[in-house]
């Protein structure tokens, strides 16, 4: 089961490495326009969310110019993932691999205030089955906290029938798609 995660997830970052920063934007742009249109996004307010990494849709900061009145979280990981209030790009350094990730000091997530988390995905089954980066930060954070709805956008190249998932994989709530 791992390989054949790991061989989706080889195949996944070949793609990345072709498109352009100019497709990325327009992916960035497309994906900020489904979660607008998402049924229950407006009364969303404590959104839980990821700074992109370059094999990822640039989504950030013009999530926040877009929706100024939202509070973002992001994740900081040591033995386990844990979220801080991000007001601007500034509260953000980078960490381990080039992660972006929370100066020290922010406030921790109430997590029982939390509404929505933006999850990350290098691909995405159509029944909302996620392939991660292969750690499972999310999956054991998500298992915790399963009444937070959930989102994932994925380009076309990364979006498949089904994925092959394992016992402790969580499902993703909604599956955006590159339209």
């Amino acid at each position: 089961m791992k390989s054949e995660k790991q061989k989706i997830r080889d195949r996944i970052k070949l793609k990345w490495k072709k498109l352009t920063e100019t497709e990325k934007k327009s992916l960035a742009k497309n994906m900020l326009k489904q979660l607008e249109n998402l049924s229950d996004w407006k009364k969303f307010t404590h959104i839980l969310v990821f700074y992109p990494m370059s094999d990822e849709i640039p989504f950030w900061p013009e999530l926040q110019k877009k929706f100024p009145e939202k509070h973002f979280y992001f994740p900081r990981v040591d033995k386990e993932m844990r979220f801080f209030l991000v007001k601007n790009s500034a509260d953000l350094i980078s960490e381990k691999m080039g992660i972006m990730e929370p100066i020290k000091n922010l406030s921790e997530a109430q997590y029982s205030h939390i509404d929505f988390a933006l999850v990350p995905a290098v691909a995405l089954g159509k029944n909302g089955e996620r392939l991660g980066r292969g750690a499972g930060f999310y999956d054991r954070f998500l298992a915790k906290f399963p009444r937070i709805k959930t989102a994932s956008f994925v380009p076309n190249f990364a979006l498949f029938d089904n994925l092959p998932t394992e016992k402790h994989d969580q499902k993703i709530d909604w599956v955006l798609m590159e339209q």
